[in-house]
């Protein structure tokens, strides 16, 4: 989020380097390309998505700008720059090119499409476009610009500009029809790089309206010129107010979370992480029910509660990512309501289940309902249980965690010819002794770890 930000704000420059660089010969700018290079791997490094507007703005910028490139030495000056950035990213580029095995269930985030979108967005209309007041006069002054003639001079330049916004703004409300983009991409996201390529030619078209607008000899443009003065005036003046609001930590409305950002831990963390430390130990993991709401303390805190209590917590610190998890009335990918007593209590074995904190009405009536579950603290909307049940990390075998850490896990009395651990298999693990090979268990998609010819004192590591 705060980095694809970062890096949509650093491809305005970035372009304009480019342009220099493709309109200039490579014997006088060979340190401007490897500084250029050394920029583009370090963006890159910052957001693997970097290189799409950058892309996107040369398909543009080399078919309108054709007389105006250095053809050899540019492109070549070009291929230098992204060969330095590739290169100085292999370590994670050869990671993303063969991804590990792994099943994830991430929902459709920012992936919202449709053409009233587009309309939306451009008239700041919040509602799924998240619109913002400011796009209205950017729009508009852009549209001025090129009806006004005011792009003479560097016409094809900022007719790139505005080509490569328009292009951003239609794919962000479209790609997401589309599997793979939608999913890579986040189509969503990119109006902020629509905006920001918008927002040069319509700072040249504002600044020559108003220049005009204060021309002292009457004409049809000069009346044309302070009529649009006066619409922009106001777009940007209600554009100007709605940012103050936003920043602004009066008890007002806000489109984003009350400033300020960072706070202090709120009452659910403390109130759960009592609940962990008194009532749980390490022998079982927690089965948290996240919510796409927030309704813990405004936020997602699965990770800081897991970090901060050293309890196992089953899936991850975000909703609907992996097989095992728990949101919103929804368990293991599957309405909870549509999960049999049986199936749940393999669930609890398979995932060495221990102990539930639910929120939602669905969850909490299912829990009640279950035997062999059995609720032991109640706080506001929070329902804590207790499954009974003997705790193991153990589905095939026995032993006994003694330590683990985020790469490593250490085993004591290990028990077994063939053991099968309640932990999930990564390619890279190594074993101490023995082999190590993956194992499917049931409906999860995603394979566990079984040993064999392991000794007493196992440890497992991952690099």
């Amino acid at each position: 989020m705060v980095s694809f930000i970062f890096i949509a704000f650093a491809s305005l420059p970035f372009t304009a380097l480019v342009v220099r660089l493709l309109t200039q010969a490579f014997t006088k700018t060979l340190i401007a390309t490897v500084a250029l290079g050394l920029v583009a791997a370090f963006l890159f490094f910052s957001h693997p998505l970097f290189p799409l507007p950058i892309t996107v703005f040369l398909i543009f910028y080399l078919a309108l700008n054709r007389q105006a490139v250095h053809w050899q030495f540019g492109l070549t000056a070009l291929l230098a720059v992204a060969a330095i950035g590739i290169l100085l990213n292999v370590g994670w580029l050869y990671y993303f090119m063969n991804p590990l095995e792994i099943q994830e269930t991430f929902d459709l985030y920012q992936r919202a499409t449709g053409g009233d979108l587009v309309i939306k967005s451009l008239l700041g209309i919040w509602d799924k476009a998240n619109g913002a007041r400011i796009n209205t006069p950017i729009a508009l002054a852009v549209i001025l610009g090129f009806f006004l003639a005011y792009f003479s001079s560097q016409r094809r330049l900022l007719l790139t500009y505005s080509g490569v916004g328009v292009f951003w703004l239609l794919y962000a409300y479209t790609a997401g029809d589309n599997d793979v983009l939608g999913k890579l991409t986040q189509p969503n996201r990119f109006t902020t790089v629509a905006y920001l390529f918008l927002a040069l030619p319509a700072a040249v078209s504002i600044a020559e309206i108003f220049c005009n607008a204060l021309q002292h000899e009457k004409t049809w443009r000069r009346a044309i010129s302070r009529a649009s003065a006066g619409l922009l005036a106001i777009g940007l003046t209600i554009s100007v107010v709605e940012m103050g609001r936003e920043v602004s930590s009066a008890n007002i409305g806000h489109y984003g979370q009350h400033p300020p950002q960072a706070r202090h831990q709120g009452e659910y963390a403390d109130h759960i992480l009592s609940f962990l430390n008194t009532n749980t130990d390490n022998s079982a993991r927690v089965l948290f029910e996240t919510s796409l709401g927030r309704i813990h303390d405004g936020g997602h805190i699965a990770g800081i509660l897991a970090l901060k209590s050293q309890r196992e917590f089953v899936g991850g610190p975000y909703v609907q990512t992996g097989f095992a998890s728990f949101w919103d009335g929804k368990a293991f990918t599957k309405p909870i309501a549509e999960i049999s007593p049986e199936k749940m209590h393999e669930y609890f074995d398979r995932y060495n289940i221990g102990w539930i904190i639910a929120h939602s009405e669905k969850s909490k009536r299912y829990f009640d309902q279950l035997n062999g579950v059995v609720c032991i603290n109640e706080w506001k909307q929070l329902k804590f249980y207790q499954v009974q049940r003997l705790h193991s990390f153990f589905l095939a075998g026995a032993g006994e965690l003694v330590a683990r850490d985020a790469n490593r896990l250490v085993f004591k009395a290990v028990l077994g010819d063939s053991i099968t651990l309640k932990y999930h298999y990564l390619p890279g693990m190594q074993v101490t002794e023995g082999t190590i090979d993956p194992v499917f268990i049931g409906d999860d998609p995603n394979p566990f770890i079984q040993l064999r010819g392991a000794s007493q004192n196992v440890i497992l590591t991952y690099r």
